[in-house]
This record gives structure tokens, sequence and C-alpha cells, in this order.
């Protein structure tokens, strides 16, 4: 069993989520999945034209919630702990 704390965004690491799910299966290890944050558009940081990393409040992100789809699948369960 494997419980994954998530805010549903692959961005950090050199597996893709889906490869590490099928690995998951092969092994007949269970993902439980808890995810964080806002479903939806989410304010982000950018980097401006001097290389400074600043908090924009007009720019917006689409973040992908994606932990559903890796806990159905590996037969584990989700706990969804962001707005819906």
């Amino acid at each position: 069993m494997i419980i994954l704390l998530t805010d549903g965004v692959n961005n950090s690491g050199f597996v893709d989520p889906m490869t590490a799910v099928e690995a998951a299966l092969e092994y007949g290890i269970r993902v439980y999945t808890i995810g964080v944050g806002k479903n939806g558009m989410a304010p982000f940081k950018m980097q401006d034209f001097f290389g400074n990393t600043r908090f924009i409040n007009r720019k917006f992100g689409r973040w992908k919630i994606f932990e559903k789809e890796v806990a159905e699948t590996t037969g584990g369960k989700i706990f969804p702990g962001h707005e819906q």
C-alpha cells in the first residue's frame, strides 16, 4: 500500500504518474490518494524579465487533479482534501 499526498500536478521527478501506476499494478500495490489544494484555476508564481520569481495574482494556471484515476486504477481509494 502507498499513501499519496498530492496537489494533482506532476511537477517533480522523472517518472510519469501513469508509469508509476503501471508499476504499482504489476507489484499488486494499492495507492490511496489524498488530494490537497484546489481543483481548477489557481494563482501561481512566475519569473519576470529580470529572473526574479514573484507571486502573480493576475495569472492563473489550470491544475489537473489526477488522484482519483491513480487510486481507482490500483484498487485504492481517494480521500479528497480539496474543493471539488
